[in-house]
């Protein structure tokens, strides 16, 4: 009886010498964690910006990219790992994925809300003339052809450009097609 006493008050001074400062290390590290949440909460990033939608109007299904270039022709590139590993800084990248544009296609009447990891104000900041580059091709094309590489040779997308004042008037919802006095055609 006494062996086993003497092994259960073993047995609690150790697990007191275990469990406590176990128990102090998890405070601290919630006290941490907590302070960290506190401090760096102002500093949190844009979690995106879901205010800009595409209403298409046509007879037919259609893609939109937005750039901050105005020029279609040069940010057209093929994926290839190897790009996407070297040096390059240029963040007007689009990737010829024909399925991407097919599935994220705008049908005739169809309202597409458009999503960026930026607020849409930095992305036209970032743009190269301060707008909101828009480029729209129909998907049947991509569907057809493949790929980019017609599209672009034979000039079948249409650019528009709107700044920001422009797309707050239009509720940020960007009609396709467009009158050609209501943007850059």
């Amino acid at each position: 009886m006494k062996l086993c006493l003497l092994m259960l008050k073993v047995f609690f001074s150790m697990l007191r010498k275990i469990i406590l400062p176990l128990v102090v290390v998890f405070s601290l590290l919630a006290v941490i964690l907590i302070v960290a949440i506190i401090l760096f909460k102002p500093f949190h990033f844009h979690s995106g910006d879901s205010r800009l939608q595409v209403k298409n109007n046509s007879t037919y299904a259609i893609s939109v990219e937005f750039f901050t270039d105005t020029i279609f022709e040069d940010i057209i590139v093929i994926y290839s790992p190897a790009y996407f590993n070297s040096t390059k800084t240029d963040k007007n990248l689009i990737v010829n994925e024909p399925a991407y544009y097919i599935s994220t296609r705008i049908l005739p009447e169809e309202i597409r809300i458009k999503h960026t990891l930026e607020t849409w104000s930095q992305f036209i900041e970032r743009s190269v003339n301060n707008k909101l580059n828009v480029f729209i091709f129909a998907t049947d094309t991509i569907e057809k052809y493949g790929g980019f590489e017609h599209i672009v040779t034979h000039k079948l997308y249409e650019r528009y450009e709107f700044d920001e004042k422009e797309l707050e008037k239009m509720n940020w919802t960007i009609e396709y097609p467009r009158l050609a006095t209501s943007a850059t055609r």
